[in-house]
């Protein structure tokens, strides 16, 4: 195993002045990233300030990510070490352990060979966690060492077994916590019970077993892990932490439980999450570890984007959003007519409140002017011939940059405006020949109505005419009253007027635009001398077919 603290550690101790400590190396080193973002930001020019604020916040992410890679990493190389410990050679090569128990290398090799088998499985088992249990490397081997020295010590020290076994555990709490949804400590509280001779806490499995000795074995005798059945809960002293565990997964696989973590991890959209962010956490530990990035990379795209059998997190979570926004138009699709409905009822109930409502606002607010005007008379007093001579300052220098600024915009976009003039004119007379078609095609509808809806509309006028009359004799003496005092402005820049006048004349090509209105009325005039014989000729013929089919006989 690499030495403590790891090669990312050391580097970024030796960033800070070869300080050996794990805290002051990891202090030192973001001072030194803060430093170097500091004095590159200080050498950059004012223009390239926002430059240096996104740099300066990369930075700091850069910091926080390398620090929260080098903990998780220091986190599992503790772990790791747990499992070394607990699995009999604590990381030693294989002359050193030969040596810490008394033989020689030849004699130490097989059971200091088994020992590295042992760790190697639980490691390797750590590392696809994120799939048969939903927990990242660090997280599987937590929970795994705290019960591994009982169920060593329940499998007579056979810890190529043990290790087994404990990925079995393991899976079997995640399989519970999953199915039914328990809390996770509360299962692993189950489990370390067990591994006290502890039976209180099993119902916390929800298998359907009292917490009593009586249970759980009940529960050994129903899994079939033991040739005869218990007959007595005294004979389960003999039974071994390993044959509980076994007894465990049995009955779960006899609930369907079993396994259920490992389909969810690829096949359910919180099962593929749960993956995703394990993987993740994994990849975070493997970039400080320096080794197996690119298997931990392999694992997160399969969690993510699934593998040739389907799965992940995306291929999980598209489809339901896809089918999530089908319902939503469904749903208005059907809701529609309800709404449509209710709406008029809606308007019928609430609109006199509103109008009532609405009216002792205004009231209210009409009676609140007075005061108002006081206030706002004092406020100009005190404040308002300042402000009114700031705001011409900024006027007199703001209005010919904005104009200089604007200006241009202006003119680029009359210029975009003339370049894609035809196509415009393209479809707006496009949407003119399509409107005239609708009309015809749903002419005789409209004819239908129009009966009904000029009579009302000759209605309204009737019954509103005095106030029409009335309001429009109003506007009309105030445009009348407004162009009248207008006229001295008109009068005194007549000039100007005639002067803009003339621009617009001189500026059309009136010749060039003459000429192709001329041709224009030409070919309509020899488009009319085809078409309104044509025309003329079909509305006789569909007349005198409608004439044939009335039925002379009925009317006379």
């Amino acid at each position: 195993m690499p030495s403590a603290g790891g090669p990312v550690l050391e580097f970024f101790a030796k960033l800070g002045m070869d300080s050996k400590e794990y805290d002051q190396g990891l202090k030192n080193a973001e001072k030194n990233a803060k430093g170097f973002g500091e004095t590159f930001k200080t050498a950059l020019s004012t223009a390239a300030k926002v430059g240096v604020a996104a740099f300066g916040i990369a930075s700091t992410a850069v910091v926080k990510f390398g620090k929260e890679a080098v903990s998780s990493y220091a986190e599992y190389e503790q772990l790791v070490g747990g499992v070394q410990k607990l699995y009999g050679n604590a990381g030693k090569s294989l002359s050193e352990y030969a040596q810490s128990i008394g033989k020689t290398n030849a004699e130490a090799y097989r059971e200091w060979q088994d020992l590295e088998n042992a760790q190697n499985t639980v490691i390797k088992n750590a590392e696809q966690a994120y799939l048969t249990s939903g927990m990242s490397m660090n997280e599987y081997m937590e929970t795994a060492t705290s019960f591994s020295a009982a169920l060593i010590k329940s499998l007579g020290g056979d810890t190529q077994k043990a290790a087994e076994v404990t990925d079995i555990a393991m899976r079997a709490m995640s399989d519970n916590v999953n199915t039914f949804g328990s809390n996770a400590e509360a299962v692993s509280n189950a489990f370390m019970g067990l591994s006290r001779q502890n039976y209180m806490m099993i119902d916390n499995l929800k298998l359907g077993y009292a917490g009593t000795a009586q249970g759980m074995m009940e529960l050994i005798n129903d899994s079939g892990v033991l040739n005869e059945k218990l007959t007595d809960t005294k004979q389960l002293a003999e039974v071994g932490f390993d044959t509980m565990i076994m007894a465990i997964q049995k009955v779960q696989e006899q609930q369907g439980i079993a396994g259920t973590t490992a389909r969810e991890a690829m096949f359910t959209i919180e099962g593929s999450a749960n993956a995703t962010k394990a993987a993740w956490q994994n990849v975070i530990t493997t970039i400080a570890k320096g080794e197996g990035l690119g298997t931990a990379i392999d694992n997160l795209s399969k969690a993510i984007f699934g593998d040739s059998g389907g799965g992940g997190l995306l291929n999980n979570l598209i489809p339901r959003v896809q089918i999530a926004m089908e319902g939503i138009g469904d749903f208005v699709g059907k809701a529609s007519p309800i709404i449509a409905k209710k709406i008029p009822e809606l308007v019928r109930s609430l609109f006199p409140v509103i109008l009532s409502s609405a009216t002792t606002l205004l009231g209210s607010l009409a009676g609140a002017i007075p005061s108002l005007f006081e206030a706002v008379q004092g406020l100009i007093m005190n404040e308002g011939i300042g402000m009114v001579q700031r705001l011409s300052e900024g006027f007199l220098e703001g209005i010919p940059q904005f104009l200089s600024n604007a200006l241009p915009m202006v003119l680029s976009f009359v210029e975009g405006l003339r370049e894609n003039a035809g196509t415009l004119v393209d479809e707006g007379i496009n949407f003119i020949l399509n409107l005239a078609t609708g009309l015809m095609n749903g002419l005789p509808q409209l004819i239908e109505y129009v009966p009904q809806i000029i009579e009302n509309i000759a209605g309204i006028i009737n019954d509103n005419a005095p106030k029409i009359f009335s309001a429009g004799w109003q506007l009309i003496v105030t445009l009348a009253q407004g162009l009248w005092n207008a006229l001295p402005s008109v009068v005194e820049n007549i000039g100007n007027i005639m002067s803009a006048a003339v621009a617009v004349i001189q500026a059309i090509n009136w010749i060039s635009l003459g000429s192709k209105i001329i041709t224009f009325i030409g070919n309509g005039i020899q488009a009319l001398a085809t078409s309104i014989p044509n025309a003329l000729k079909k509305i006789a013929t569909e007349g005198w077919n409608a004439i044939k089919k009335i039925d002379w006989v009925s009317i006379g």
